[in-house]
């Protein structure tokens, strides 16, 4: 069976795109076209496709990736569908391609602190918690409390002592897992002052880096 008619049985034909330039989607703006381009709803249209056994790439937020002039062979596998979020008191869970800033907002929007390190880094959650992401001395170990991850074929939960996260590194980076969801403790603030913070963060992200270039 093609490639194709594969993905057509897991996708509707507008979660598909067929010689899509990977330019689009990485903040670098490089990278010639992919052969198949999928974006999923739900966690379970990830875990079939990488279960059809073709060349796949899963791709967050474009983030800190070059993709050749030549392009990609295979599926690349967005995760910007999987974006829900859901809030319990202090927790949050969110889905792999929330956006970190997407998420902060909405700790400030429920008046939760513990997030403003992160509002103006341009990755996702998957990517985060698979590498560590940090800044202005906060990182995603100082507030995670576990995450559901595919590692060799099966979804397992990992509390965040199972993660292994290190400086810009984690069990999931090293053991080649993917992460569909995870879950943070904040805890309750003032929501000027929590704005008061990310506004501070982020003006000086935009005096040290030239945010209006592909970086």
């Amino acid at each position: 069976m093609e490639m194709i008619e594969m993905l057509r049985g897991i996708y509707r034909a507008d979660q598909m795109r067929t010689d899509e330039p990977m330019a689009a989607h990485t903040t670098m703006r490089v990278g010639g076209t992919v052969d198949h381009f999928v974006c999923p709803e739900e966690p379970d249209q990830l875990i079939q496709t990488l279960q059809l056994g073709i060349p796949c790439l899963v791709l967050g937020n474009g983030s800190n990736l070059i993709v050749r002039d030549g392009g990609l062979r295979g599926v690349a596998i967005s995760t910007a569908g999987l974006n829900q979020i859901h809030v319990d008191g202090v927790h949050i869970r969110a889905q792999a391609g929330v956006t970190l800033p997407a998420l902060a907002q909405e700790a400030l929007r429920r008046k939760l602190s513990g997030l403003e390190f992160a509002s103006g880094i341009p990755g996702s959650v998957g990517g985060a918690v698979c590498m560590n992401a940090g800044a202005y001395g906060g990182s995603i170990q100082d507030v995670i409390v576990g995450a559901w991850v595919l590692l060799d074929g099966e979804t397992v939960y990992l509390p965040r002592e199972e993660l292994h996260m290190g400086y810009r590194t984690s069990r999931v980076l090293k053991q080649k897992g993917i992460v569909l969801e995870a879950e943070f403790a904040l805890t309750a603030g003032d929501p000027d002052a929590i704005k008061a913070m990310m506004d501070d963060l982020n003006g000086r992200r935009r005096d040290k880096q030239p945010l209006n270039l592909p970086s």
